[in-house]
């Protein structure tokens, strides 16, 4: 999730035939990142993965939503929200 913080300045500017209104806005981004909880959750999670021998093939995490996905394989997608209790995707939910 972006948290957007906004400035303006409002300009007018006149000329012989028209008068014209500028307006500038500059947009700042603010990141999330993952909670101590979450973090200590993917470990956990993917510490689990290694001892059953299984590859990570994609370990994402979205700065808009803020929800780390791991991708095992088809069967096996995995969830950690910013609370950390991990859960299995199904697919019905993609």
């Amino acid at each position: 999730m972006y948290c957007f913080h906004s400035r303006t300045a409002i300009f007018t500017v006149e000329t012989a035939k028209e008068r014209l209104t500028i307006i500038h806005v500059t947009i700042e981004e603010q990141t999330i990142y993952p909670t101590y909880a979450q973090a200590i959750a993917c470990l956990r999670v993917c510490q689990m993965l290694s001892n059953t021998y299984r590859s990570i093939e994609l370990f994402r995490f979205d700065d808009q939503t803020g929800v780390v996905f791991i991708f095992v394989n088809e069967e096996l997608q995995i969830i950690v929200p910013a609370n950390g209790n991990w859960r299995f995707l199904n697919a019905t939910e993609l």
